[in-house]
């Protein structure tokens, strides 16, 4: 469809408001799977990554180089489990009540847990480390290229404290401990 730019084939069987119930689907189905509406383990799945990403911080910082860079490539289900730890669906406008199929369109339509924004096709994160004239460090995140700013935060350029303080014990996790099932008994009736 979009290779030869025709929207009278698929685009023609679905209308903007089938087109957005078939997202909100989606949305409910991921926003509990892989997001903020789901198990709290979902909230842990990237203690491990962001224990690295704050080793890798901590590095940069010791470091005499004036440039650094490090990347990490995963799936979108990484950056659904990162943007679920960060908060980033109150940053992208949701009011914390979980998304459902009785939410009026309107309301749906404005969602901050949404999939095509959170982890499109090609979903990136990065997270910027700068210092300012005295030396203290302070971050960006960019979602998809495009700066996203924490509820935490003034604007988009924030402390790096403030980071620290939000992932708190996500720094450091124990993700085999995190991870852990234990083993119960079958009950038998």
């Amino acid at each position: 469809v979009s290779l030869f730019a025709r929207l009278d084939t698929w685009c023609s069987l679905f209308d903007p408001d089938t087109a957005a119930l078939m997202e909100l689907r989606n949305d409910i189905k991921y926003s509990r799977v892989y997001g903020p509406f789901g198990a709290d383990i979902n909230r842990r799945m990237a203690c491990a990554l962001f224990t690295t990403i704050f080793q890798d911080i901590d590095s940069a910082l010791r470091s005499v180089s004036s440039a650094t860079s490090t990347f990490r490539f995963g799936h979108a289900e990484t950056v659904m489990f990162v943007s679920t730890l960060l908060s980033l669906e109150q940053a992208l406008g949701s009011d914390n009540s979980p998304i459902a199929g009785a939410m009026p369109l309107a309301r749906a339509q404005h969602r901050g847990f949404k999939t095509s924004i959170i982890a499109p096709f090609s979903t990136n994160l990065g997270i910027e480390l700068y210092r300012d004239r005295r030396a203290q460090p302070f971050f960006r995140i960019l979602l998809n290229e495009q700066a996203v700013r924490l509820p935490e935060c003034a604007d988009a350029f924030c402390s790096l404290d403030v980071l620290r303080n939000k992932l708190g014990d996500a720094i450091g996790c124990d993700f085999d401990r995190v991870c852990h099932v234990t083993k119960r008994a079958h009950l038998s009736q």
